[in-house]
């Protein structure tokens, strides 16, 4: 009796180690979702400095800024 228990949860470690051992497997082999793109330029905002995606900046002339505010204000007075 004790044997046959003891078999049946060998048997049941057994299928359970199995089972996680397929699906990490299957997990490892997708891969992972990029957050943001990689490699995107960044472009530093002409008055506060602060460094924001090239698709996201506003741009007058050669400068360019993180917000509407900012491009309405112009550079800084450290920029001029």
């Amino acid at each position: 009796m004790l044997l046959r228990l003891l078999l049946t949860l060998a048997l049941i470690g057994a299928l359970i180690w199995l089972w996680r051992h397929r699906h990490r497997q299957a997990s490892a082999a997708q891969p992972a979702k990029a957050t943001e793109p990689s490699g995107e330029p960044m472009l530093r905002c002409a008055h506060c400095g602060l460094h924001v995606p090239q698709h996201q900046a506003l741009t007058s002339g050669a400068s360019s800024y993180c917000s509407q505010a900012h491009l309405q204000q112009g550079p800084s007075h450290s920029e001029r």
